[in-house]
């Protein structure tokens, strides 16, 4: 995958016509963009599973000394 200025984000091919765009990044299809959009969620996904997981039983509402 290129990062260069004339480049799709997501696989690096030269722009036609028309680009699309999503947060600055600009890509040569809607499927790149689409496909770029559900990696990137997927990810965030993960990376909120994980940490959950090492926060688990540190709620700070549950264990707050303010009492309501």
């Amino acid at each position: 995958m290129r990062r260069s200025e004339n480049c799709c984000a997501n696989c690096g091919r030269k722009f036609g016509l028309v680009n699309y765009r999503h947060w600055g990044l600009r890509f040569c299809r809607k499927v790149c963009r689409h496909a770029f959009v559900a990696r990137t969620a997927k990810e965030h996904l993960r990376m909120r599973k994980w940490f959950g997981l090492l926060g688990r039983g540190l709620n700070p509402v549950e264990h707050s000394s303010i009492a309501l």
